[in-house]
């Protein structure tokens, strides 16, 4: 699989999608005007991994602004990880926060809850 590298802007985050060096991470604002059109290419890219996941996926999040439209995308891509978390493939989610960021680090917790896969949080 070709990797995705987005490099982030004002709105967008940083995106790398790489199997071939096990990184996958999503970093930055996620308030893009159409978030949809953004992350299309992004979803379609997890369900080709899940046909052939590695043995280990470490997903990162090191948002620090996200609106509710980029919330319901990432809890899809959860949902991905998820069903591959319970068919035997070990996932991790890590969640950086900034330390004095509350609300990221609740929605982190709030993602959690809602989806059977373990959580890490690192506050930075």
């Amino acid at each position: 699989m070709e990797p995705i590298y987005r490099e982030k802007t004002q709105d967008t985050p940083d995106v790398i999608l790489d199997i071939e060096n096990n990184k996958f991470y999503i970093g930055g604002r996620s308030l893009a005007e159409n978030p949809v059109e953004f992350y299309k290419p992004i979803v379609k890219w997890f369900e080709k991994y899940m046909e052939a996941p590695l043995d280990f996926t470490q997903l990162e999040f090191k948002l620090e602004y996200f609106n509710s439209t980029s919330a319901r995308i990432i809890a899809n891509i959860l949902g991905k990880f998820e069903t591959l978390h319970k068919s035997g493939h070990k996932i991790e989610i890590i969640w950086q926060h900034k330390i004095t960021d509350k609300d990221i680090l609740e929605s982190g917790m709030r993602f959690a809850e809602a989806f059977s896969i373990p959580f890490k949080y690192i506050p930075y």
